[in-house]
Parts: structure tokens; C-alpha cells; sequence
């Protein structure tokens, strides 16, 4: 099953927006060093005119011979003076020779490597690590057992024909029950546009090896509560409920139920039973699908009556967050539309978690 128009044009947007995510990471590293290096030139080049710079080691101090004269004499000058010049010349040597160098490691090739080391592993830093470390993190939660929020007894819409009782109008419900994953954001970053699919489908017959494989494109699925089957941000430590699976009853018997439950003590019920039974006339079919939009004819089922063992494949991703894929594997019959056996599994573990 090919994708259509409209699902490859997706497909192509989703395969460029990646593209373009990969070259900024490529680059924004590179980048960085460079602009760091630009930074440290003027370091080097400082190093490199101060590493001569010394004092001498010693300095001797130069005394005047008509100083030396009056406090020993005429013969202790001429001493002094002899001994004095030696000191001298030895003094003005030292200083004429250059003064020990005090950082004789720090040349220019050494100065510049420097720089390019510390350019570098900032920008390694600030362009691949630093994103790395405050990425999101994604984590699948769910319960087996029936219980809030992930098993959800709701009605899925009304039928059309509103019922006009007593002056008021009035909607028979359809029963059904929504089965839902949380996905919870652990990082320190935002997960930006986060969309989830469903790949594929396998049913097979109850302990049967034979098997159908149902092909999407991938499809999106809907989050719940929202309103279309658009992306959303999850903020660091919070979550988005996801629906999985859905499965309706329009049995007369299990809508008398449902609504005998909805409207109690405001209809009697053996006039909400004609009701059911002569002005609405439900289908009596038990029927079940995965969250997507089928609205439109996209070459995917509207409802399925399979009754078995259903494996439902599904990949979450976002602009900034890698892949994440897991399974649902269901045990739907009609009987028991509203408590199917559910178990999640995230690769080959499964998830019962909350």
C-alpha cells in the first residue's frame, strides 16, 4: 500500500526537516571553534612577546670613587675602583645578556596550540555535549490493570437523530472504552514537536500462527484531549497522555446500559428502552481502531470487527528527540469490548510501570 499525495508530501517535509536539523548540528560546533579561535589569536600573540620578558638575577650596586676616598684613603680607592669596575662589568653583563626567561615552555606554537585545544573542546561543549546532556528524555508509563487514566470508559459521540423528551432534546450516547500511554519528558529541555505513528498492524487468530499484516504509512495518531492530530511540546517533567486503541459497542442491549446510566432518574427507563429500539436502531456491531484520522478515504480501515490477538506498532519522534518505539498487544473479542488483556512492550520489555 503506497502512501497518497498528501501522506508523501508529509513524508518529504519530515525528510528535509531532518536534513536540516543534522546540518545544524554538523556545523554549530564548527562554528563555535572558529568564532574561539578568533578569541584566543590575541592570547597567543600575547604569550608570545611576553615570554622573554625576565629581571636579572642580581644587581650590584655601583659606588663612587670619591665616596670609597674619604672613608679609607687614596689606596684603598684605587683598590675599591679596580674592584668595583670588575663588579661593574660583570653587572652590566648580566643585564646586557638578557634576564632568565620565566615561562621558557610558553612559545608561540605552544601559545596558539593551547588556544585551538581550549577552542575546541568549548565548542565540542557548547554545540554537541551541553545539548547532549540537557536533552529530552522520553519514557513510556502504563498500568495493566483497568483503572484510570489509562483504561477510560467513555461515550464516543451521540447518534444523529436527537430525541425530542419532553420539551427537551436529548442524545443517545455510544458507548465505548479509550485505552491510553502516558509519555513523560525526564530531560532538561523542552521536546519539541513530538508526533507519534502507528507503522503497523498484525492481528492473528487466538493460538494461531497465521497472521495478517496491515501496512500504514506510518500514520499519526491523536493525542488525547487535543483536538486535531497536530504535534505537541512537552516541557521539561510533565507529560502527554497518548491514545493506542478504541473500541465501540452499538449492541441496543449495552447502549440501553450505557445511557440508562448517563441519564438516571431523568428518563424512565422502559421509555429510554423504545427509545433505543424504535427511534435510534443501533447497528448492534462491536467494533475497535487505532487513533488516526479517517475522515478522509486514505487506503486504511475505518473500524475492525477482528477478533484475536492484535500487535499495534507504533514510533514516537520530535524535532529535538530521537525515535521511540513500542507495541501494544491486545486481546479484544466482543463480549469483552470495554476489558481487553493490554500489555505494552518497549523493545521486547514489557512496560507496567505506574
Amino acid at each position: 500500500m503506497g502512501p497518497t499525495g498528501e501522506e508523501g508530501r508529509l513524508r518529504d517535509i519530515e525528510s528535509r526537516d531532518q536534513c536540516v536539523v543534522f546540518c545544524r548540528r554538523l556545523f554549530s560546533p564548527f562554528l563555535i571553534m572558529v568564532s574561539l579561535a578568533c578569541m584566543a589569536a590575541p592570547i597567543a600573540a600575547f604569550a608570545a612577546g611576553t615570554r622573554t620578558t625576565g629581571m636579572p638575577s642580581k644587581i650590584t650596586p655601583i659606588r663612587s670613587s670619591e665616596a670609597l676616598g674619604e672613608m679609607k684613603g687614596d689606596l684603598a680607592v684605587d683598590t675599591k675602583d679596580s674592584s668595583l669596575s670588575r663588579s661593574h662589568g660583570k653587572s652590566q653583563t648580566e643585564s646586557e645578556g638578557g634576564g632568565k626567561e620565566m615561562y621558557p615552555f610558553l612559545t608561540p606554537a605552544t601559545a596558539a596550540l593551547a588556544a585551538a585545544l581550549i577552542a575546541a573542546v568549548t565548542a565540542l561543549y557548547l554545540g554537541v555535549w551541553r545539548p547532549w546532556l540537557r536533552r529530552p528524555k522520553l519514557k513510556i508509563y502504563f498500568c495493566e490493570k483497568h483503572r484510570e487514566p489509562y483504561f477510560h470508559n467513555l461515550a464516543f459521540g451521540s447518534y444523529e437523530q436527537p430525541i425530542d423528551f419532553v420539551g427537551q432534546v436529548i442524545h443517545i450516547l455510544k458507548p465505548g472504552l479509550n485505552v491510553r500511554v502516558k509519555v513523560h519528558n525526564h530531560g532538561k529541555a523542552t521536546a519539541r514537536g513530538v508526533q507519534v505513528r502507528v507503522e503497523k498492524i498484525v492481528l492473528a487468530e487466538n493460538n494461531s500462527k497465521a497472521h495478517e499484516e496491515r501496512l500504514y504509512h506510518p500514520t499519526t495518531v491523536k493525542w488525547s484531549g487535543e483536538r486535531d492530530w497536530g504535534p505537541v511540546d512537552i516541557v521539561p517533567d510533565s507529560h502527554f497522555f497518548l491514545d493506542v486503541f478504541w473500541s465501540i459497542s452499538e449492541e441496543p442491549l449495552r447502549v440501553f446500559e450505557f445511557n440508562k446510566s448517563a441519564y438516571r432518574g431523568e428518563i424512565d427507563e422502559r421509555l429510554l428502552r423504545d427509545i433505543v429500539d424504535r427511534d435510534i436502531c443501533p447497528s448492534g456491531e462491536t467494533y475497535w481502531n487505532v487513533w488516526v484520522d479517517t475522515s478522509y478515504d486514505r487506503g486504511i480501515p475505518v473500524k475492525y470487527d477482528f477478533q484475536g490477538d492484535i500487535e499495534i506498532y507504533f514510533v514516537v519522534n520530535g524535532e529535538n528527540c530521537g525515535p521511540l518505539r513500542f507495541e501494544a498487544a491486545i486481546a479484544w473479542s466482543r463480549d469483552a469490548y470495554n476489558s481487553p488483556s493490554v500489555h505494552i512492550k518497549e523493545r521486547g520489555y514489557f512496560v507496567n510501570n505506574d
